[in-house]
């Protein structure tokens, strides 16, 4: 008998690492908030919460991005720039990704001295197995 195919889960993580970079430029964004953050700025990271629902033919993979800025104003509008994107109409902006739902973005605590300002928001995503060979 023939070895079957091999079929995975695309990674919704890694998507939106490659994808997230035109609104914050190469080395922008990340799985972890670098050392050195307030000179990354502005900067996206991208985390899977552990627990995330799967069944036999779908995934989904809920997600938190945290948006991070020297100010509110320029947080906020960098969150409701990828809100809007991850929500437009018509077929989601991701290969692989069949919808996408999700929380708005809320600010969120990060630094004391407010030198840095982090909003998050936190998205479900839904895809199917793919044939990975």
């Amino acid at each position: 008998m023939p070895d079957e195919p091999l079929r995975g889960f695309p990674d919704v993580v890694q998507l939106l690492l490659d994808d997230l970079v035109k609104f914050v430029g190469t080395d922008h964004t990340g799985y972890v908030t670098p050392e050195d953050l307030k000179s990354m700025l502005p900067f996206i990271r991208v985390r899977r919460v552990p627990g995330s629902p799967r069944d036999r033919h779908y995934d989904y993979p809920v997600v938190d991005l945290d948006f991070f800025s020297d100010g509110y104003v320029s947080a906020l509008q960098l969150a409701e720039r990828v809100d809007a994107y991850l929500r437009q109409q018509g077929a989601p902006p991701l290969p692989l990704v069949d919808r996408i739902e999700g929380s708005g973005p809320a600010e969120l605590p990060y630094d004391d001295s407010g030198d840095i300002r982090r909003w998050g928001a936190t998205y479900t995503f839904v895809t199917r197995r793919r044939c990975l060979l």
